[in-house]
């Protein structure tokens, strides 16, 4: 799923203004003309026009003023616009509302239906100004329902004006308000109060927007203008982020939301040399809590959260910089894992004379964000190749994840496309556009996978295990989205006797993306493992079930442990060696034994939980007994040397055998394993909050 639909639904609050009304860019890579629908109905005020558009070319359509929807009066609610092609044909829609130095845009997305179905959504919007003009000037979000009979409640971060069927209502902050609503209808609330993190949950699909009428960014800068974007369901929502500053400007504003509780976000930012300048860690106790970041306009940067999370760029007033040709818009920034291989967009230009008596024409630049492993030279514009200077971003191990880059676009209107040669290659691009004191932004598209939602698979579809029937068989679930801490259930398929299915659970540590599981008896010698999701849990679509084999062999199964239950090591050692021997019993084929460090929790022995990748490497270690070898091998776990002072820390040290492997028994399968500050080091600090 990603940008380009067959049906959307979209809607428009009111800019700053009213003198042109709103419109729509429509374009397609599809190789036949497409027919498409617009469709609306406001008050007496109908219409359903068809068009055609045809390959890489835009048709724009300007729609009625009365559309943009007063924010401030009561109005009825059926003010949603229906764009749908024909015969499953895919266009891509563009949204725009341009004033007098007011614009913005948005990239419309089609019926985004979550792997889960279900959906929640959270609004963006702007502090409240008080410099002049700015009196009466209100934040907004709003939503289409895209099916009959939705059930939607909506709970507000600030007091709300709702308009609900018609109706003028007060929402009052906290207190959730259960509506009905049907095809089509549409909802919008606005305040003056920034009210960013307003939670909107549904059980079927809505197209939501939020903004400004014409916000100011930051709220003491001059000038506002329109600020708009389309806000998927936080289910689509990522984890990992490239951040690259708009050109040209001082300083870049990033809002930075979580759409769940206890959520860390690192954030590591370097010059364009690629020496790293900043590292900072967020923290969200709750959903719907945002943090703003500002970064200095040399810096591009990576930032990490441990639960899905949402960007917003905001470009800043002209006054902030004097940079006379901008002032503020917002855009969505993509998680890396909704890049995708190629986009095909309309770039907009104005056909307006702005109050100022001069012609708008607008010049559209490009931020590209693209992960390693690619040909930074294979990117193209249309049929031209793009030549910029590509910046390596580092991510909060130091090492180079991305690059991101500046495009002058060498268009200024029409329908283009921008991709990599390499069908496997994936990226991301913005577009903005600038004017005097005028601006919008949009992405150049997306994909649009329900990356949070967690997904659930069998890692092998066959194993085999020469042991003794007595002993634990081991099969393997893997995940990914959310990394909470989870159990799931499965059934146990007898392959030789016909007799029912057993039942078993097996659970996830939060942050383990793949856990062991374990049979205490193998119902025969070959059965089959079947995942038993309840509805709303998904499961993925490659390994459906694991079938087992089990070869029955007589010598005594070998018991392993760590050589001893505890370890000490200073910070300053660079590692420490774990040894793993071999108690008792036979190994007749080599058994491949895994050792994995994991984060201490709580408190033991006075000594807090050391962290993954910044007090240790977290990679997972092997070591092999071979049949008449050494009864005891070790490994080195790599411990990491910080400026920071910090007290005595723990992690553990878990033991376990590698998928596949022929069986023995692990007891005790656990060691833990102290971190010593060296005395003496200062109490240094290292990073400086944004």
């Amino acid at each position: 799923m990603d940008y380009k639909g067959n049906e959307f639904f979209i809607m428009f609050g009111n800019n700053k203004g009213i003198n042109y009304g709103p419109k729509i860019e429509v374009t397609t890579d599809e190789n036949e003309a497409v027919t498409f629908w617009v469709a609306y109905s406001p008050n007496r005020l109908s219409s359903n026009v068809t068009y055609t558009v045809r390959s890489r070319e835009v048709v724009q359509i300007n729609l009625p003023a009365e559309l943009e929807i007063d924010l401030t009066r009561v109005v009825s609610h059926d003010y949603g616009i229906s764009i749908k092609a024909s015969n499953d044909k895919k266009i891509i829609v563009l949204g725009l509302n341009e004033e007098d130095a007011s614009t913005d845009g948005f990239m419309a997305f089609p019926k985004i239906v979550t792997k889960n179905n279900q959906y929640d959504y959270f609004s963006v919007s702007v502090e409240k100004s008080n410099l002049p003009f700015t009196d009466n000037l209100v934040g907004f979000f709003e939503f289409v329902v895209n099916e009959d009979n939705t059930m939607i409640s909506v709970t507000p971060s600030v007091n709300l004006n709702g308009h609900f069927k018609g109706a003028r209502v007060i929402n009052r902050k906290g207190r959730t308000r259960t509506m009905v609503y049907n095809k089509g209808q549409t909802v919008h609330f606005t305040a003056e109060e920034d009210l960013s993190g307003s939670h909107v949950s549904s059980d079927k699909p809505l197209s939501f927007f939020s903004g400004h009428q014409c916000g100011n960014v930051p709220s003491n800068a001059t000038a506002c203008d329109h600020l708009v974007e389309q806000i998927p369901p936080s289910q689509t929502w990522g984890f990992k982020f490239f951040l690259v500053p708009i050109r040209n400007r001082r300083a870049n504003r990033y809002r930075i939301l979580s759409s769940q509780p206890n959520s860390l976000c690192n954030l590591t930012c370097n010059n364009q040399s690629g020496e790293i300048v900043l590292k900072n860690t967020l923290t969200f106790a709750s959903s719907g809590v945002y943090k703003d970041v500002y970064i200095l306009s040399g810096y591009f940067c990576c930032l990490q959260c441990t639960r899905p999370t949402l960007v917003v760029q905001f470009n800043l007033g002209h006054s902030y910089d004097e940079y006379t040709l901008s002032d503020p818009f917002m855009i969505m920034i993509p998680p890396v894992g909704q890049f995708s291989n190629n986009f095909v967009f309309p770039l907009y230009q104005s056909s307006i004379r702005d109050t100022r008596d001069f012609s708008v024409e607008f010049q559209p630049f490009f931020n590209i964000m693209v992960p390693t492993g690619y040909d930074l030279s294979e990117f193209y514009f249309d049929k031209t190749a793009i030549t910029t200077s590509f910046i390596p971003i580092k991510c909060m191990d130091g090492e180079i994840c991305g690059y991101g880059a500046h495009y002058r676009s060498p268009a200024v209107n029409g329908s283009h496309k921008l991709y990599h040669t390499n069908a496997n290659a994936k990226f991301v691009a913005i577009v903005h556009a600038e004017e005097r004191e005028n601006t919008y932004g949009y992405i150049a598209g997306m994909n649009l996978d329900s990356i949070a939602v967690p997904i659930y698979c069998l890692k092998d579809e066959e194993l085999e295990y020469q042991q003794p029937q007595s002993d634990p068989v081991r099969f393997f679930i893997t995940r990914t989205g959310v990394p909470d801490a989870a159990c799931v259930n499965y059934l146990v398929e007898d392959l030789i006797n016909n007799v029912p299915d057993l039942a078993g659970e097996c659970c996830f540590d939060e942050g383990e993306r793949t856990t062991e599981c374990s049979l205490t008896e193998a119902p025969s010698s070959m059965f089959r493992i079947r995942l038993n999701l309840p509805e709303g849990v998904c499961e993925c679509d490659s390994e459906i079930t694991t079938t087992i084999t089990i070869v029955t062999v007589t010598d005594e199964p070998p018991t392993f442990s760590f050589e001893k239950e505890t370890y000490f090591v200073n910070e300053t050692d660079g590692f420490v060696r774990i040894g793993v021997v071999k108690v008792s019993g036979t190994v007749t084929n080599d058994i491949t034994l895994r050792v994995t460090p994991k984060d201490g929790s709580g408190i033991v022995r006075g000594a807090g939980p050391a962290i993954a990748d910044e007090d240790y490497s977290s990679s997972t270690l092997e070591v092999v007994f071979t049949s008449g070898g050494s009864d005891i091998q070790y490994v080195d776990i790599p411990i990491e040397d910080d400026a920071i002072f910090e007290n005595t820390e723990h992690l553990y040290a878990h033991l376990s055998l590698a998928p596949g492997s022929p069986g023995g028994v692990i007891d005790p399968n656990k060691a833990t394993i102290f971190i010593e500050e060296m005395k003496g080091k200062c109490n240094e600090i290292i990073c400086t909050s944004v």
